[in-house]
């Protein structure tokens, strides 16, 4: 019997819709999907890896998967949970723009295609962001003890 190899990474994906004075309006809770390249990407961030710092660009999308919108992130410091780490980003769009998003990317650059991106994320229905509303994106990821 041979030995597999497992890489074991969970994401927490945020999405909170809030009013100007920071009361939250509406709040999203899901899972993320790690596309082709971001499992290995995810290793080196957690690892504090040449480049990580830089995987913190938000890509929005929406319905269609067309990008409307890319915003800048940053990350808090890696920290230790119950048998895993994890690392936070936190994103806001306080500008005065409305957008509709259903889909969100996490990469070290603008995407034009969701797909293109290290992580994904659906929103699992349509959001809409006014003028009078702060978009903010909450992207935790989990990478087992085991996985590092």
């Amino acid at each position: 019997m041979g030995v597999k190899d497992k890489i074991n990474i969970k994401g927490v994906v945020k999405v909170q819709l809030l009013s100007r004075d920071g009361k939250v309006v509406s709040e999203r809770i899901l899972r993320n999907v790690v596309l082709a390249n971001g499992a290995f990407d995810i290793l080196y961030l957690i690892r504090g890896g040449p480049g990580s710092i830089f995987w913190n660009y938000v890509n929005i999308y929406d319905g269609g998967r067309t990008r409307v919108k890319t915003i800048t992130g940053s990350w808090g410091n890696v920290s230790d949970g119950a048998g895993y780490k994890y690392i936070v980003l936190t994103a806001e769009d306080s500008s005065t723009d409305e957008y509709s998003f259903r889909y969100f990317g996490l990469d070290a650059t603008t995407r034009t295609l969701l797909e293109d991106n290290r992580l994904a994320y659906d929103y699992g229905t349509t959001g809409y962001k006014t003028s009078a509303l702060i978009l903010r994106v909450t992207w935790e990821i989990r990478i087992s003890y085991g996985t590092i």
